[in-house]
């Protein structure tokens, strides 16, 4: 979706007095130098959905090459994105499958039914959508196909016990199930707001802004 959608909350962050800087999704295996620098100057990463995930890998190499901590908040981003034998709490990769061949046949057509699905869940969902739809950039279509198998592949679960972290999930999210939920629950600092569902970050900006920022205050 591009770095559009999370200007808001950007914006609402630096109401708070933060210094923020917004990436598009990258190559968890080379990640820019540019992106490298910024993250050893910042106090925290932030990322939704993928981009959790992409923030963990970011703060796990960061440790591993410069012995730098930089803690790590998620939203609605599930470690695994798709399920597998040590982590069943995601989406089948039979189901994962049959969209990402719908995607690479129908694009456009995929794409707005996956933007309806990040809004299921909230009252508003039809509304977020239209948004979504008029505000969207033209996708770039090889970041997105790339971006569609870094979903299939990316694990953080390891990751995680390495650094800081700590996830922000919308009750009514459609695609991180509530399992996920609860088994992070027992290992992780996690929160969970009611009557939400994937697209939080996006409409409900400065909310967002205040959970990142009161669990910024108890570190």
């Amino acid at each position: 979706m591009g770095v559009l959608p999370l200007q808001p909350l950007a914006h609402e962050l630096q109401q708070q007095g933060h210094r923020v800087s917004i990436y598009d999704i990258f190559d968890p295996d080379q990640i820019p130098t540019a992106l490298i620098h910024e993250a050893l100057n910042a106090n925290v990463l932030v990322g939704w959905s993928l981009g959790g995930q992409l923030a963990v890998t970011l703060s796990a190499y960061l440790l591993t090459r410069d012995q730098q901590v930089r803690p790590v908040i998620t939203l609605a981003s599930n470690p695994c994105f798709v399920a597998s034998s040590h982590w069943p709490h995601a989406m089948p990769v039979q189901a994962f499958d049959q969209f990402q061949q719908q995607y690479l046949i129908h694009s456009d057509a995929t794409l707005k039914q996956f933007y309806f699905n990040i809004c299921r869940g909230d009252k508003n969902a039809k509304i977020q959508w239209q948004t979504l739809l008029k505000g969207v950039f033209k996708p770039n279509e090889p970041l997105y196909v790339q971006g569609l198998q870094w979903l299939k592949q990316l694990d953080v679960l390891e990751a995680l016990k390495k650094i800081p972290s700590h996830h922000i999930f919308a009750a009514h999210d459609q695609l991180v199930p509530m399992t996920a939920v609860h088994a992070l629950q027992q290992q992780y600092s996690c929160e969970v707001i009611q009557g939400v569902s994937h697209s939080f970050p996006v409409f409900y900006a400065k909310m967002t802004a205040e959970r990142i920022q009161n669990y910024l205050q108890q570190q």
